[in-house]
């Protein structure tokens, strides 16, 4: 190994073992990040909210603050989707880990369709492009719910699929959008079970159907039961 590391050291020119040993590397923490202004009621159409792309940073931390460049590669396909890069992009002082924050105009097209702007990071004084796989990410742009961490694999066997009209139903029953099994993490106990039959009822009592060109269950109403619409 150590042959090896030599052998491809000397393959490399000085500059490039230069930006080898004095620059960081930089990379996005997820590849797609999913925003929407369905979890930020007080902010009017017109209105403006930052979205978070958190990025990591292989470096040594120093006590000062580090530039970092990032590009623009996918805009958007509606000319209507506003966005803006808060600039300057930076890794603060003494960290490793830091955010690009991108500031997104509210608007109501994207209740209906949704967006996308892709960024990607290329070198700069401070650092080069990381991780391949992971210097570019998209900022998912639409304004309904964000499907929950929790309503997974397993949150299906229990409330089915997950749906716009689902979750809606389950906000204004609820109050929200927190997971339901509460500390204990588990969606076999009692309160799963009766929260079930409260968002059943709800559906029943309020007629509440899914539109007739839906494609999934066309003017049906929203069951929450196992691996259900």
């Amino acid at each position: 190994m150590l042959c090896l590391t030599t052998v491809a050291l000397g393959a490399c020119s000085e500059e490039e073992a230069e930006l080898w040993t004095e620059k960081g590397f930089v990379w996005f923490s997820a590849e797609n990040t999913d925003f929407s202004f369905k979890q930020l009621p007080d902010v009017g159409y017109g209105q403006t909210a930052l979205a978070a792309l958190p990025f990591t940073v292989a470096t040594t931390m120093e006590n000062r603050d580090r530039k970092v460049n990032v590009e623009v590669i996918r805009q958007p396909k509606d000319s209507r989707t506003k966005y803006e890069i808060q600039t300057p992009v930076v890794l603060r002082a003494n960290r490793t880990s830091d955010t690009l924050w991108v500031r997104i105009t509210n608007s109501e097209h994207l209740e209906t369709t949704p967006d996308t702007v892709g960024f990607r990071f290329v070198a700069s004084e401070d650092f080069n492009p990381g991780l391949k796989d992971n210097v570019a990410a998209n900022l998912c742009l639409y304004n309904g719910y964000v499907r929950p961490d929790w309503w997974d694999e397993d949150g299906w066997s229990k409330m089915g699929y997950f749906t716009q009209l689902k979750m809606e139903v389950f906000v204004k029953v609820t109050g929200g959008t927190e997971d339901p099994r509460g500390e204990e993490g588990s969606w076999n106990g009692i309160a799963v079970t009766y929260l079930l039959v409260q968002l059943n009822d709800y559906i029943e009592a309020n007629d509440i159907r899914y539109p007739a060109d839906d494609q999934n269950a066309p003017n049906q109403r929203p069951v929450f039961d196992r691996v259900k619409y």
